[in-house]
């Protein structure tokens, strides 16, 4: 998960985990740091559902 192109953004969710859970790609995609099996996954892919939402609401 380190080879992220020039420009990526690394994004924290308090609550979530203490460091980074979401990638912000210089395109606007969002990538989910956790495995689906992960405990942390479902909760950081909420943030990214409406995240996106609120970013297609402008």
């Amino acid at each position: 998960m380190s080879d992220f192109p020039d420009g990526t953004i690394l994004i924290e969710i308090r609550g979530i985990y203490d460091g980074w859970s979401v990638a912000k790609l210089p395109d606007g995609t969002l990538v989910n740091r956790w495995p689906e099996d992960d405990r942390r996954y479902a909760s950081t892919q909420d943030w990214i559902h409406r995240a996106e939402e609120n970013s297609n609401d402008r």
